[in-house]
């Protein structure tokens, strides 16, 4: 960590580089359900660091880059929230083969469970694009129906107008036949 709480270096065989969901420059958050803004990073590994065997939770801040259907790239957080098993690489590597033949493999299910939120949060940003053009179109649309109803009153106004000028003319035709017939006669 830096003194901004961002991840920039794992242990290689650490629980946290295993995990493959940590990544370099993701923000911790939070330490056990306790906010770390204004936690050194000395304590803040002190509190990561504790009994071998033990779980620490960690909740973590993630910019994520999504590019939209019309290719205009949009940034958004993506928080997670993951428990860690504490203990060296030896440590935890040793427990994992501890584990491997009594039932199915945590990690393998860990991983399982990752893939399902990528696939998952793969799913959700396509929904959110897909709405986000719902929504322009939706906009465009009602744009259209105004500019369309402007037209419907403007073309109704000119009719009225073309009346009142119709029977102003028809008006004069027949005061002008009046005063032809008038001259005839």
């Amino acid at each position: 960590f830096n003194a901004s709480h961002m991840v920039t270096s794992m242990i290689p065989g650490s629980a946290a580089a295993l995990s493959e969901v940590v990544q370099l420059n993701d923000v911790l958050i939070a330490i056990d359900d306790t906010l770390v803004h204004d936690c050194s990073v000395h304590d803040c590994r002190l509190r990561i660091h504790g009994p071998a065997g033990t779980f620490v939770m960690l909740d973590f801040d993630r910019q994520v880059s999504t590019t939209k259907p019309n290719g205009q790239k949009h940034m958004s957080d993506m928080k997670y929230r993951i428990s860690l098993m504490r203990g060296s690489p030896h440590f935890i590597d040793d427990q994992k083969h501890s584990i491997k033949g009594k039932g199915a493999d945590p990690l393998a299910k860990f991983q399982n469970m990752k893939q399902q939120a990528v696939e998952e949060e793969s799913l959700l940003s396509q929904l959110e694009d897909k709405i986000g053009l719902e929504q322009v179109r939706a906009e465009q649309a009602k744009f259209r129906k105004t500019k369309h109803e402007e037209e419907i009153r403007d073309l109704a106004q000119r009719l009225e107008d073309l009346k009142g000028e119709s029977e102003l003319e028809q008006n004069l035709i027949k005061k002008l036949d009046g005063e032809l017939a008038h001259f005839r006669g």
